[in-house]
């Protein structure tokens, strides 16, 4: 019976047994950038897939790989954590996620050179609008220290992209470590508040 499930498996979905790891680079990426544990089946398929974008990336993500100096050699989760997703990220945070698909879903090597360089501008904008508005809440983050009795920063910035509330709210949580929970919050459209909430181990 359990041959026969996998036969009748097999036969209405080829991809599960061809064609599935063309598209394991994109469960790498995914999988380490939303900081999923990488055990069990995690493990495995980020695994191939870090073979599959090493050895055969993408037409969509070779320009990118070239410009973060990753082409050629093999790509470890630190290069896709560091290197490759917050550059594609960056788009999101900055209000535009059509840029990183577009660059995603297109095989035209003169839109994936454009959208690249695109997503490289857009990261380094976000870097350094992240460091400014860091800058620009430390004072805030110390009196909100002091009035919660050093247990609780709470920071409401009305100008702060709501794609980096998360990041701030890390680098206050670095900074102030003995601070149990972080907030950083920002003006939504329609009036309400929207934040991210950072903590230490599993408080």
């Amino acid at each position: 019976l359990i041959s026969l499930f996998q036969s009748s498996c097999t036969y209405q979905e080829p991809l599960l047994t061809s064609g599935y790891e063309k598209i394991l680079d994109l469960v790498a990426l995914g999988t380490v950038a939303d900081l999923m544990p990488l055990r069990d089946e995690n493990r495995i398929m980020v695994r191939l897939g870090l073979r599959q974008l090493s050895e055969h990336p993408r037409e969509s993500l070779v320009q990118l790989l070239s410009a973060q100096n990753l082409m050629g050699r093999p790509i470890s989760t630190t290069d896709i954590g560091w290197y490759i997703t917050p550059v594609i990220n960056s788009s999101g945070r900055l209000g535009c996620p059509r840029v990183a698909v577009d660059l995603l879903t297109s095989s035209d090597p003169g839109v994936c050179t454009e959208l690249t360089k695109k997503l490289i501008s857009l990261n380094k904008e976000r870097q350094k609008l992240g460091e400014e508005t860091y800058e620009g809440v430390k004072e805030q983050a110390k009196e909100s220290l002091e009035s919660f009795g050093s247990k609780f920063i709470l920071i409401k910035d009305d100008s702060l992209p709501r794609g980096l509330t998360g990041s701030i709210a890390s680098k206050v949580l670095r900074d102030y470590s003995q601070v149990p929970a972080v907030m950083v919050m920002a003006k939504a459209d329609d009036g309400r508040l929207s934040g991210s909430l950072r903590s230490r181990g599993a408080f």
